[in-house]
């Protein structure tokens, strides 16, 4: 399928398979990261769009509801967070805190206009895409005009998209670039039936208990995980598989109690804070994510002394306006030249650590590791997959270690780096 595959690096070892030795060596009880996830949402979406498949916005309304240029991605992400309970972060998210991508900030960065009718089919979909954490279902098989008929919405259309928590339980959450009325006559054509909750919502279920009908228009699209929808507004649309998620989100924003989100984790306000506000996509992490990544194998692989400190949350994300290529048969990214550049944006990590002194050690810690250490899944120098660009502390939070790099032309590397757990430079703990 043509698109954009995120297992594997550009110039790895043709005998490295990092989506499978990686998980083996990691073994199945340390919590290997869902690298499904990352497979064949935009891919699909651009087959979709070759093939001509794909229904644009002129037959799904969605034309975006743009972001204030006075808050910007990183602030609207703090509000979509402050709407999901932290409750949904469960184990089954192995130490996935979220998934966001802002999509209309990145399309305007890329000087994509999607007011035009025509926009999806004129876009490299995958050199705007492959710097977006698109792992929502609606990503994976949002791309038949048959998803577009039973949901009413394409994805690709949205402002922003946010994933929560771990299947069964997982939470969508997708903004912008909606139209109540079409989706409302869509989900009664495809059959949901509308369950009252308080505060005048609406629950939309094709079965609270993720029950998946064969015979469903949407039976085909992921198991069950488009069964509950909700709109919370008419530009704010929960998805889930079981209807106990939706409940316990609206259940949340009808307790006003901001410490009970997504945000008022330990760590995670901080670490918001501390990030460029023109970051367009993010995924936050826990220390023990971190600490699941594959280390060097004792004298092997030397590396530098140093003792990362404890770490309550990570954040890894891309600033806007990069842009990737494929080679000639879209099969794969293809090695910037001149006429397929591609371009470079900011990726950053920011590690929240407990005093500005940890801060101070884990920056160097990380930046040192980084030059020294060998990736375990790639075999290749840490240095060689994305360029050190600065590490200290953040000059807002003085408890976060903020280090940055260069995109270089393969601006979806630093999602690999998260899929395959290959974050050793950044593991709390000893080497």
């Amino acid at each position: 399928m043509p698109g954009i595959i995120f297992t594997r690096y550009d110039h790895a070892p043709a005998a490295a398979e990092p989506g499978e030795a990686g998980s083996q060596r990691r073994g199945q009880g340390r919590g290997t990261l869902d690298r499904r996830r990352f497979i064949g949402g935009v891919s699909a979406l651009a087959a979709a769009v070759a093939a001509g498949r794909l229904i644009p916005g002129d037959a799904v309304l969605a034309q975006g509801t743009p972001v204030p240029a006075s808050s910007g991605p990183v602030a609207a992400l703090e509000a979509v967070l402050q709407a999901i309970p932290a409750s949904l972060v469960t184990d089954a998210a192995n130490g996935v805190l979220f998934y966001h991508a802002d999509l209309a900030a990145q399309f305007t960065a890329c000087g994509v206009d999607r007011s035009a009718a025509d926009w999806i089919t004129g876009t490299n979909l995958y050199a705007v895409t492959a710097s977006l954490a698109l792992v929502s279902a609606g990503f994976q098989y949002g791309a038949s005009p048959e998803f577009a008929a039973a949901l009413g919405f394409t994805p690709l259309e949205v402002d922003r998209a946010v994933e929560v928590g771990g299947p069964p339980n997982a939470l969508s959450l997708y903004q912008g670039g909606l139209d109540r009325a079409r989706l409302e006559a869509a989900w009664t054509a495809t059959g949901f039936k509308q369950v009252p909750l308080d505060g005048g919502l609406v629950l939309w279920t094709l079965g609270e208990q993720g029950e998946i009908d064969p015979d469903s228009p949407i039976a085909a699209f992921g198991a069950g995980a488009f069964n509950n929808l909700l709109l919370l507004d008419d530009q704010t649309l929960l998805v889930a598989r079981m209807g106990a998620v939706i409940r316990d989100t609206v259940a949340h924003l009808a307790s006003g109690d901001a410490g009970a989100s997504l945000v008022g984790m330990p760590g995670v306000q901080q670490a918001i804070a501390s990030l460029t506000p023109t970051v367009v996509s993010t995924i936050g992490l826990t220390g023990a994510a971190l600490s699941a990544s594959p280390r060097p194998d004792g004298a092997a692989t030397p590396v530098p002394a140093g003792v990362m400190p404890a770490i309550s949350v990570a954040l890894v994300g891309i600033e806007a306006g990069a842009r990737g290529e494929i080679d000639a048969t879209g099969a794969t990214p293809a090695t910037a030249t001149a006429e397929t550049p591609g371009s470079s944006a900011q990726v950053e990590v920011r590690l929240v650590t407990g005093s500005r002194a940890d801060a101070e050690t884990a920056a160097a810690t990380a930046s040192s590791r980084w030059q020294s250490m060998q990736s375990q899944v790639t075999q290749q120098p840490f240095s060689d997959l994305m360029t050190l660009v600065s590490s200290g502390v953040s000059a807002s939070e003085e408890t976060v270690a903020a280090i940055d790099f260069a995109s270089g032309p393969m601006p979806g590397r630093w999602i690999q780096l998260v899929a395959m757990q290959d974050l050793a430079p950044f593991a709390p703990g000893g080497n």
